[in-house]
């Protein structure tokens, strides 16, 4: 009886040590606010000096990022900095109802003693001439792993990399990194599947 009791314990760790990691480490909210203003559409000339709003930034710090030709930097008296650069503007299929649909991403990074870097999209729908934020999707770029999200207009699937941190790794030296991918449903991005590699690994 002891005998079979422990097969059970040793056959249950084996399956729980070769399982996949459960969800992936991007970060994705719905969301509806309405921009100030009227919009005919959105190009690249709008924003290149847009003003964006970053969620993950404290509401009593600094609500909203003015971009001014693509770009955003401070250097706060007490050090560090904060930069947002803009990457690029997708036009999404338009919706049913002809709701004009927007993907925008942008790379924020900012130190403060430590520091982090994310690679941020963010979907707006632009109808009436009201333009909305209505998904954010955050991932991780902290360390060597820097790479722009992919969208494939053929597929409307969006993948991006986050990084994951191993166990015992410091905030400095993630190795692993998770491949997401999202897949568009007329409104919005729904996940879809993710893998984790280990880049250093996969290049021997």
């Amino acid at each position: 009886m002891k005998y079979k009791k422990t097969l059970m314990v040793l056959f249950v760790l084996t399956i729980s040590a070769a399982a996949q990691y459960k969800y992936p480490t991007t970060v994705s909210v719905l969301l509806n606010i309405e921009y100030p203003g009227k919009y005919e559409e959105l190009n690249q000339n709008d924003i290149m000096n847009f003003t964006l709003r970053y969620l993950e930034v404290p509401l009593d710090r600094r609500d909203f990022i003015h971009l001014k030709h693509g770009k955003f930097h401070i250097s706060p008296l007490g050090g560090g900095y904060s930069n947002t650069d803009y990457k690029t503007l997708w036009k999404l299929p338009d919706g049913p109802d002809s709701t004009k649909y927007y993907l925008i991403e942008f790379w924020f990074g900012e130190a403060v003693g430590s520091s982090h870097q994310e690679d941020i999209i963010q979907v707006f729908s632009l109808k009436d001439k009201k333009l909305v934020l209505q998904q954010e999707i955050i991932a991780d770029m902290h360390g060597p792993f820097l790479h722009s999200a992919r969208f494939d207009s053929m597929s409307t699937v969006l993948t991006m990399n986050s990084i994951r941190y191993a166990d015992g790794e410091g905030h400095c030296c993630a190795s692993l990194v998770d491949i997401v991918s999202f897949k568009w449903d007329g409104r919005k991005f729904k996940f879809w599947k993710f893998s984790t590699v280990n880049p250093k690994q996969d290049k021997k």
